[in-house]
């Protein structure tokens, strides 16, 4: 039986955030996959980090291999704070060069230009959005 999310690249990826000490303190272990959780929002602007699925491509990778483009927002009471907690997932995800994370195995990802700040319109959190190109095996692995 599949378990929900299983090799879900989105979801490996927030295990590898969340393993990280100095950004897990900085947004107090908020670290979402694919949308923020309704009941966050309340609480909104605070720190926090969301990562999306944006399309992505498979130009010459072996055909086990899937190349993800994920957005992943940081969001701050102030710019600063999160211009500070975009650093923080930037720091992270440069150590990353192949992990196990979800059942699958996600190898070091690319940066795709670089920060957007802006804010939110649903109620005007202050953000920043980097995106990146991550390789990963959807090869079930245990």
């Amino acid at each position: 039986m599949l378990e929900l999310n299983e090799g879900d690249v989105v979801v490996g990826l927030k295990e590898w955030l969340a393993d990280g000490a100095e950004l897990a303190e900085a947004v107090e272990g908020r670290i979402f996959g694919h949308e923020l959780p309704d009941a966050e929002a309340p609480s909104m602007p605070r720190p926090c980090v969301v990562i999306t699925l944006a399309g992505g491509f498979t130009d010459g990778l072996p055909e086990e291999m899937d190349r993800a483009r994920v957005d992943i927002k940081s969001y701050g009471a102030t710019p600063d704070q999160a211009a500070t907690v975009s650093i923080r997932v930037r720091r992270r995800m440069r150590e990353l060069t192949r992990t196990v994370r979800n059942g699958i195995v996600i190898s070091a990802p690319s940066r795709v230009g670089g920060y957007i700040p802006f804010r939110e319109p649903i109620g005007d959190w202050p953000a920043f959005l980097r995106s990146y190109l991550v390789p990963f095996s959807d090869r079930r692995v245990v």
